[in-house]
Formats: C-alpha cells, structure tokens, sequence
C-alpha cells in the first residue's frame, strides 16, 4: 500500500514518528528503515486493537496505497478515532476523503507532495482542527443505528 513511498518519505526527517503495522513481502525494507531510522518503528503483525490504540496515541494516518481499493479499514480507523487522514486519489478514497475537508489526499507515489501534507497537518493548526471538527460530523453517519435504519428501509422496499 505505498509502504515504499512512506518509509522514503520519513527517511529524510525525523521531526515525526513513523509506525509501520503488518507483514507482507515488503517487511524486510521496513526492517531496514526501521534500523538506520531510530523515528520508524516497526511493530510486525499485531492485532486490530494494537492498531487502534497506537492512532488513537497518533497525530494523523498515512495510507498510500499505490492500487485502487475498493474501502481500506484506515478510513474507518480514521473515522473511529478522529485522526486526519493522509492517502493517495485511490478507489473509494477519493470518494469518502475530501482533501482539505476531511483528510488530506496527494497523487499516488509523490514523495515531495507526501512530505508537504505531513509538515502542513502539523504546522497548520487550523488546518487540523477543521478536519476533526468534519470528522466528528461525519462520523455520526456511520453509526450503528442509522446505518441499520437504511438497511432496513433498503430491504423492506425489496420485499
């Protein structure tokens, strides 16, 4: 998911703390960041509630998926725990974040467009506090009762 691109993006700087959560093929290169970068941290596979608790800890997310997704879980992660979310024009990215509004969003793999969005989230009070402020709103749209009232409504029209 852009996990290349984030690690190239925070190997430069160290004014920021980069977690990396998850395995796959690429581990090996988080693993090498992670020893020549004492500010990128590499924590594996752990569960979801690991992964919650360290946002919840966080100034923002950073999901870069480098392919269209159809729905990542860090926009929920994002919603759930009011943390802006920094992610590429991807999928259904593009459809629920709102650059500026609710998250920030950059062109799939530009570093330098990366790194502008990390500095402007943490300089940019205003900024910042506008784009909690929209996900506080936004997040009552995903409550579990009036997501089941359309889904009811949706399934009565059916019968």
């Amino acid at each position: 998911k852009g996990v290349e691109e984030v690690l190239r993006a925070f190997a430069g700087q160290n004014a920021v703390a980069l977690y990396v959560f998850g395995e796959g093929d690429l581990a090996y290169l988080v693993e090498e960041y992670a020893k020549d970068n004492s500010h990128i941290m590499y924590f594996g596979k752990v569960s979801e509630q690991e992964v919650v608790n360290s946002i919840r800890d966080s100034a923002f997310i950073i999901a870069h998926p480098m392919f269209e997704e159809p729905f990542g879980r860090y926009i929920l992660h994002s919603l759930a725990t009011l943390k802006p979310l920094i992610s590429s024009y991807s999928g259904a990215v593009s459809e629920l974040v709102r650059n500026r509004e609710n998250g920030l969003l950059i062109k799939k793999g530009d570093i330098p467009s990366l790194i502008k969005a990390i500095h402007e989230l943490m300089s940019d009070n205003s900024l910042y506090e506008k784009i909690i402020d929209n996900l506080v709103a936004e997040r009552s749209d995903f409550q579990i009762e009036k997501v089941a009232k359309i889904r009811l409504n949706i399934l009565s029209r059916k019968l």
